[in-house]
């Protein structure tokens, strides 16, 4: 552990772990805090699926301060396109039309941090990730 934060390894997806926090200060420790829990994501909802009718396709990989997106969308109509962070919370989101057939646009990602993110596409029943970094 380092300062503020800490890194966790090897943990298993899909599985939630607990936790408690202590604190060591030049005037001593802490009690324990509160116990606290966290879910690992499902590798399998990152890395999308072979059933994937969207084909969802992003560039630059990684990405600097735009990152454009490509997808094969089955009819007309509106879509939501997300980035969120790798623990699942959405960072950003919003919705957008496009036409059938093959569809690109591009989201500003200067804002955001460097880091891994997943880029998702939703469109009715129809879900796609792409995993992205940003440098």
């Amino acid at each position: 552990m380092n300062g503020t934060s800490c890194t966790l390894l090897d943990l298993e997806p899909n599985t939630t772990y607990t936790y408690q926090l202590m604190s060591f200060c030049p005037w001593g420790r802490s009690d324990y805090g509160d116990t606290l829990q966290f879910t690992t994501t499902n590798i399998a909802q990152l890395s999308g699926n072979s059933d994937d009718l969207l084909q969802l396709n992003s560039y630059p990989n990684p990405a600097i301060d735009k990152l454009t997106y490509a997808f094969d969308n089955p009819e007309q109509g509106e879509y939501k396109i997300m980035i969120c962070d790798m623990a699942g919370k959405i960072l950003f989101s919003e919705l957008r039309i496009a036409e059938e057939g093959a569809t690109s646009d591009y989201i500003n990602v200067d804002p955001f941090a460097r880091g891994l993110y997943v880029l998702v596409l939703q469109k009715k029943s129809m879900t796609s990730r792409f995993k992205f970094s940003l440098n």
